[in-house]
């Protein structure tokens, strides 16, 4: 039985180039996939930092204002409203929401306590 083996002619320069250049594509996928994902992990990582301690006041049997609904984030990263502002317009979600003594709310990871009674206050102070 006689089998013919066809040459194609080709260099062996042609055939390193390709094997080099197929390395070098992958190599840039997987340093491309790399920067996803670490860029992916970084923002749940600060997410979970910044809303960590969500669960301090409902701990502590105190109603928990979520704040980012009554100022939004990004106002109050730009200064946009005063910590005055902030604070009145948390007490007065407070008040429409039914809490008659005190209630909690977090600023990033810090609870805050807003004492609604006046009572309470002069006690406080």
């Amino acid at each position: 039985m006689n089998v013919s083996v066809i040459k194609i002619p080709c260099r062996e320069t042609d055939v390193s180039h390709a094997i080099v250049s197929t390395i070098q594509y992958s190599k840039m996928w997987v340093i491309l996939l790399s920067i996803v994902v670490g860029l992916v992990i970084a923002v749940y990582a600060g997410w979970k930092y910044l809303n960590g301690n969500k669960g301090y006041w409902p701990s502590r049997n105190v109603f928990l204002l979520d704040v980012d609904k009554v100022v939004p984030l990004w106002d109050r990263l730009t200064f946009k409203v005063t910590f005055q502002e902030i604070e009145r317009k948390a007490y007065k979600a407070f008040k429409e929401a039914g809490v008659k003594t005190y209630g909690g709310v977090m600023e990033f990871r810090s609870p805050s306590l807003v004492v609604l009674d006046l009572e309470l206050m002069k006690h406080v102070l």
